[in-house]
């Protein structure tokens, strides 16, 4: 099998499963069925339904249909997978509740982003807009024997449009028609430069206004401004080697977040989740960039060795108000003699750079045996400045107003990581029905960590000043190294015609690091352990119906062991009492639950999609600063979660099609720290969002009107609490928007 040929089976580097896709396309009344494509994810031909593994996948068409621009605008759909949104640099991806709010630069996602099967390594630089999208995967568990870092809680690959041999490209414009103006370019040119040597150029313009107003300034916050290029080159040496080799760009600057407070600090403040009132709007600016270089070469016909280079940057700049308090509305709780209070500004500079290389060999006889091996290897440098503001309004005086005492903390951070792993998995089977799945890995990580921490007041307002976060100045210069075997074991039963049983364990490891913000030198100094889980799992995968309807399912039961965990730690009393960041080691936690994910064709015109999760976690052993959490809810961990979509297609007498989309989404409540603290949670929602779409008879123009968040439904993406629950801090995500988008390929 040549490169060329494979490539049309969907060759990919990672697990490929059940496309899921609401799209509808044109059937006849006799071909009520699924398309069966075919892939070689695990290096053997096998169709999508073939694959024991828990991955939900989205192509090009459905990311464009279901307006997927990001990570976030994919919790809705995706059994299991929450995310939570600090900011910018910042992103949360939790998978069955499991997940990372550590931002230390000695810290590790638990939620794994790959960009063409190159692990991104820090979390300001995750974050990006989909654009020139082939594939998003999911997948659900830890992984680590196919392929590139190990992960814990889960995978994020976005895969991008290889160049094509032909010329060509596609476009899109979208025009938001509410009050956020939303103004969105998206484009893709082929060109092919000889008959052996491909490119294409990808670019992404997006803006939008802000949908939080700060009464202060009179700005829009939370607003978009995000640009994003990529240039790829695809060089086929001849039918068994091709280079390709990808650079891409993006620049988003954007103002702040418009965090609204709730609780005790919120009198005399307005609580409407899309108003603030700040001095200062605050900003978030990234600029991240990168490629890779990927060899492939076909030593037999079942023999392929590939080599992927990889390196990826990105610097991140932020500005917070953290609790969104101004001046004057501080002034106005001390005129009636209320105690001085804190104000905060959290301010953070990071700068990161990353080298990958992987070098792999992947063998199938396409008879009944097949294996992948590797050898991985990373380096990453990361630079974090954060520094916190605290001004204690001390002066009931109107005129006063933004006066105080002003203390700053502020920690400088450098790690250097290197990450060296071998990994392997094989694939027999046993008899006709029978497929035994085995892998292994071994990872060594060491992490040089640096850390200074610095404590100041401003001269003659206060001579001595109490301490906020760092009880001391200090200084840290520390090494560590964590090693781990972890694995694969896996039984695919295909004892029916269209129906394929598994049962499976998985064993993963995510390293131990560094706390960034630390009060003192001995906690500073103090590495957290590494974390463990074991995944144990029975799936399901079926066609029924005469293939007109798809129904997969995974039956899971998590088991961790050393679970790092963020939380917030109380200093000082009363309404002046703050909270430090300390990430620790829960002692177990367990997450089970069931996912199912089912699409039938009631007719040729007619397409029904939903998923469902049931997820049911705790800490059963945590003992914290705070107290004994044991039985506590992991964080973004929905009890229940509910998504439903119903697409109908009407053909039109010219040939066109009209297609109308409507989606629901259930969520359950969802805490947001390890307290469980009410005011700190996420409520349920319920949200409906509406596509209506016109295709032309060629399939090449598509025109489209949208509704999102039909109910004007107000919900939480990020929360932090403080003053032991007493206070929490939350963004919200936009109202209902709705607009047009026109496609057009040619």
């Amino acid at each position: 099998m040549t490169l060329k040929s494979r490539n049309k089976h969907v060759a990919i580097v990672t697990v490929t499963s059940v496309l899921f896709s609401p799209s509808l396309p044109i059937l006849a009344e006799d071909e009520l069925h699924f398309e069966e494509i075919i892939v070689t994810a695990q290096r053997r031909l096998e169709t999508l339904q073939e694959i024991p593994i828990a991955v939900t996948a989205f192509d090009a068409t459905s990311v464009r249909h279901l307006d997927l621009d990001d990570m976030m605008s994919m919790t809705a759909i995706v059994p299991g997978f929450g995310m939570s949104n600090f900011n910018l640099g910042q992103p949360q991806p939790y998978i069955r509740g499991i997940g990372s709010n550590e931002d230390s630069a000695g810290g590790d996602a638990s939620v794994v982003v790959y960009i063409d099967g190159i692990y991104v390594a820090r979390a300001s630089a995750s974050s990006f807009n989909f654009m020139d999208v082939e594939r998003i995967e999911i997948m659900r568990g830890p992984q680590g024997t196919l392929y590139g870092k190990n992960a814990i809680g889960g995978v994020i690959n976005v895969v991008s449009q290889n160049p094509k041999e032909d010329f060509g490209g596609e476009a899109e414009v979208t025009l938001g028609l509410d009050e956020l103006n939303a103004r969105e370019l998206r484009g893709k040119v082929d060109v092919p430069l000889t008959d052996s040597l491909f490119s294409s150029v990808a670019v992404s313009a997006r803006k939008r206004d802000g949908y939080v107003k700060n009464t202060f300034t009179g700005h829009d916050l939370q607003d978009i401004n995000d640009n994003a290029i990529r240039l790829q080159l695809l060089y086929e040496f001849a039918d068994s080697m091709e280079l390709h080799i990808s650079v891409d760009y993006e620049d988003i600057d954007r103002l702040g977040n418009g965090r609204q407070v709730f609780g005790e600090l919120a009198l005399f403040h307005d609580d409407d989740p899309f108003t603030v009132r700040i001095e200062n709007d605050g900003e978030q600016s990234r600029i991240a960039s990168g490629g890779h270089i990927q060899y492939s070469w076909e030593v037999t016909e079942d023999l392929e060795f590939i080599s992927l280079t990889g390196y990826r940057e990105s610097s991140y700049d932020w500005f917070s108000d953290a609790f969104g308090l101004s001046g004057d509305v501080i002034m106005a709780r001390q005129e009636i003699g209320m105690p001085a209070i804190l104000d905060i500004n959290d301010i953070v500079f990071e700068t990161t750079h990353q080298l990958s290389q992987e070098f792999r060999i992947a063998y199938d006889n396409y008879e009944g045996f097949g294996y992948v091996a590797g050898l991985y290897f990373l380096h990453e440098n990361t630079r974090r400045t954060e520094r916190f503001e605290w001004q204690f309004y001390l002066d009931a005086a109107p005129t006063n107003f933004g006066t105080g005492v002003d203390i700053f903390d502020q920690f400088e951070q450098r790690n250097e990581t290197e990450s060296a792993a071998i990994y392997g998995q094989m694939q027999i089977d046993l008899n006709d029905w029978l497929v035994l799945t085995a892998g292994i890995r071994y990872t060594n990580e060491s992490k040089d960590f640096q850390n200074t921490g610095t404590s100041e007041s401003i001269p003659g307002i206060v001579d001595n000043p109490v301490p906020v976060l760092i009880s001391a100045p200090y200084t840290i210069d520390e090494n560590r190294s964590w090693s781990s075997t972890s694995g694969r074991l896996a039984l695919e039963f295909n004892l029916l015609d269209d129906t394929m049983y598994y049962v499976s364990i998985d064993r993963g490891f995510k390293s131990g690091g560094y706390q960034g913000q630390a009060g003192e030198a001995i906690s500073a100094a103090t590495p957290f352990d590494p974390e463990f889980a074991i995944n144990y799992e029975i799936g399901a995968k079926s066609e029924f119906w005469d293939n007109s309807v798809r129904l997969n399912a995974a039956l899971f039961y998590v088991d961790y062991s050393d679970l790092q965990v963020l939380q917030f730690i109380q200093i000082g009393e009363g309404e002046s009492a703050q909270a430090i960041q300390v990430t620790e080691n829960a002692s177990d936690a367990v997450s089970q639950g069931l996912e199912v994910e089912a699409q039938w064709y009631a007719s040729a015109s007619w397409l029904l999609s939903s998923t469902y999760a049931y997820n049911d976690t705790e800490y059963k052993k945590l003992l914290s600063a705070t107290g004994n959490l044991s039985g506590n809810n992991l964080r973004n961990a929905p009890l229940n979660s509910i998504y439903l979509a119903s697409n109908y297609q009407w053909r039109l007498p010219n040939d066109s099609a009209l297609s109308w989309l409507l989606s629901y989404v259930y969520r359950d409540e969802t805490f947001q720290d390890i307290n469980n603290f009410e005011i700190n949670k996420f409520g349920s929602r319920e949200l409906w969002d509406t596509r209506l779409t016109w295709t032309n008879a060629s399939e090449k123009l598509e025109l489209a009107l949208y509704i999102k968040n039909i109910d004007n439904e107000e919900y939480e993406i990020h929360s932090f609490q403080t003053g032991q629950g007493a206070n929490s801090a939350k963004l919200f995500a936009p109202k209902r928007t709705y607009g047009l988008v026109a496609h057009f390929e040619f």
